[in-house]
């Protein structure tokens, strides 16, 4: 289920698409995600399989950009350098 059979689109090859994973990468650790959202929750599940972890991040603000949030988690989590700045948006 977790093996990439194509790409998510034409604009994001990195990013592949898995049975209803999607796959790609932070910094040279594979991660397999998974993503979604309702009014008032949102919540993102991150798999590392050589890692042997699993990151599950969930919000009760859906306007959070939670796959975001997950990836700067994960980054420190494995050490990795990510983006600067803030992820949330005025007044969340």
């Amino acid at each position: 289920m977790m093996t990439p059979v194509s790409p998510v689109s034409p604009l994001s090859p990195s990013m592949m698409y898995a049975m209803g994973w999607f796959v790609d990468s932070i910094g040279e650790v594979t991660r397999v995600r998974h993503s979604g959202l309702v009014p008032g929750f949102s919540c993102s599940n991150d798999l590392f399989p050589s890692k042997k972890m699993t990151l599950t991040v969930c919000c009760n603000l859906s306007r959070i950009p939670i796959e975001l949030l997950a990836e700067r988690i994960g980054a420190e989590l494995l050490g990795v350098p990510s983006g600067e700045g803030t992820i949330f948006p005025p007044n969340a």
